[in-house]
């Protein structure tokens, strides 16, 4: 089963009612999620979403001292494809 932050303590950013969740939702995120659950950085260490093609410079955190290199440019296609309800799912009140 997946564990909120709230559940852990380690953070204000999961979902209110997991009991809830598991009814109506799961196994999709909860209406109230926040993506900010995913970050593990305190919010003053935290960076906006990464691009193909930046360039990263890391000082001091690997035995040379200094690594740079630049982020792929991989074109990564994705189609969505909307829930429309039904039978489909299980444990979703559709």
């Amino acid at each position: 089963m997946f564990a909120f932050r709230s559940e852990r303590g380690s953070g204000s950013h999961g979902s209110a009612s997991v009991d809830a969740w598991q009814k109506t939702r799961a196994p999709f995120w909860p209406d109230d999620f926040d993506y900010r659950h995913f970050q593990a950085a305190p919010p003053d260490q935290q960076i906006p979403y990464l691009q193909g093609g930046k360039e990263v410079i890391m000082i001091n955190l690997s035995p040379q001292g200094r690594v740079q290199f630049y982020l792929p440019t991989i074109p990564m296609p994705v189609i969505f494809i909307p829930y429309q309800g039904g039978s489909g799912c299980a444990g979703h009140a559709g």
